[in-house]
């Protein structure tokens, strides 16, 4: 009998079609993240928020630190999450559920420095385009980092935007 050796990626089903991968836990993140980059090279985009020691960057072909994203210019990205209650079709069909704050329509959520970029104000409608596009009102959001538009994925006003990542535009609608 041959034992099959199995390389991480192909264990854990990945490296076959563009995917954004989250790793969370305890510990062991960074280690998993810098072996999965080494069996898929020239495919991964590797950042955290924490700090990655000096060791483990030296395994990786290119460092981009913060100072240096200053160079992407007048780019604009998208940050997306999942609202609670619009992960599946129970909690969308509760009338309950989507009567509270959480399940408030999205918006085009930046802060203000990206506003002022944009000349934009909260309150705007604003046309979102990713791949489709969404029709969103702005909404100021100190939490959002320059550079970027946060708009909630999984509701029908946004699900023709496609990832919920990359590079996106904003124009008055």
């Amino acid at each position: 009998m041959t034992a099959t050796l199995w390389t991480l990626a192909a264990a854990l089903g990945i490296g076959k079609r563009p995917e954004l991968i989250a790793i969370v836990g305890g510990g062991g993140k960074s280690s998993l993240m810098f072996a999965l980059a080494a069996e898929l090279p020239g495919r991964v985009v590797m950042t955290t928020t924490t700090r990655i020691f000096a060791a483990q960057m030296n395994h990786a072909p290119t460092v981009i630190y913060e100072n240096d994203l200053a160079s992407l210019g007048d780019a604009l990205e998208r940050v997306a999450e999942v609202p609670i209650y619009q992960t599946d079709a129970v909690v969308r069909r509760s009338p309950s559920l989507q009567m509270t704050r959480d399940a408030a329509p999205p918006a085009a959520r930046m802060n203000a420095a990206t506003l002022a970029k944009l000349g934009l104000t909260a309150g705007a409608q604003v046309k979102v385009s990713l791949g489709g596009t969404a029709v969103l009102a702005v909404q100021l959001d100190a939490g959002v980092p320059d550079g970027c538009v946060r708009v909630a994925a999984g509701h029908e006003l946004t699900s023709g935007l496609g990832p919920m990542q990359g590079e996106l535009t904003v124009e008055r609608a």
